[in-house]
């Protein structure tokens, strides 16, 4: 559930590490607004919003599978990608999420990585060394206009498989410039933001409405 993130051309480090605290039903500006800039309803933003210049042209990779890397979640996480991309590509936002080959350079790459949750990783291609993963994990760069360039989604070797289809969905949708958490009891098992939370499975309700504000068709 933690997300760890850097902009790529001034190499600062901004983070969420943590869910950003709220009470009751958000509206939809405001949940948008607490997702993309970290700030609850009257607060400033922790950093501006970032997104893809070209959604509907995304691109999403699997791979390389690490030697030793259990062969049942590394299968499970590969349909889970399926999945979540078929999820996304309905919403009828403007994003389009394609599945290419790790060998290829894509928008996102997603890999699992012999890291257990709460590792300090180092020596993760596209990932800053010294930066703590949970179950899954994110990082994006973006450039001086706040247009994200690349983003690399980690899996830990340790992860449940009972969380997978939930944690690779929400990975690939924070990718896409939702990069805060919500610490908000009205949120759990609703929402695919909910910092405690890791059983929802599909984009719906609010989810997919933020979606749909950010990347309007």
């Amino acid at each position: 559930m933690k997300a760890i993130l850097i902009a790529a051309l001034f190499a600062s480090p901004a983070f969420a590490s943590d869910g950003i605290s709220t009470t009751g039903p958000l509206t939809d500006a405001d949940f948008l607004r607490l997702l993309t800039c970290g700030a609850a309803p009257a607060d400033a933003c922790q950093m501006d919003p970032v997104k893809w210049a070209n959604p509907g042209q995304l691109t999403i990779s699997f791979g390389p599978v690490p030697k030793g890397y259990p062969a049942d979640k590394a299968s499970q996480i590969n349909a889970a990608i399926d999945r979540a991309v078929a999820d996304i590509n309905s919403l009828g936002t403007a994003v389009r999420l394609r599945r290419a080959a790790h060998t290829d350079a894509t928008s996102i790459a997603l890999r699992p990585t012999l890291f257990y949750e709460n590792d300090v990783v180092t020596g993760e291609p596209g990932v800053q060394d010294g930066q703590q993963i949970g179950a899954g994990y994110v990082y994006v760069y973006w450039d001086a206009d706040k247009t994200l360039s690349q983003s690399t989604i980690l899996i830990a070797q340790d992860i449940g498989l009972t969380e997978i289809n939930s944690i690779v969905l929400e990975e690939i949708t924070q990718s896409l410039g939702f990069l805060f958490d919500i610490e908000n009891s009205t949120y759990e098992n609703v929402s695919i933001f909910a910092q405690d939370s890791n059983s929802v499975l599909s984009l719906t309700g609010q989810d997919a409405a933020v979606l749909r504000l950010y990347y309007p068709n």
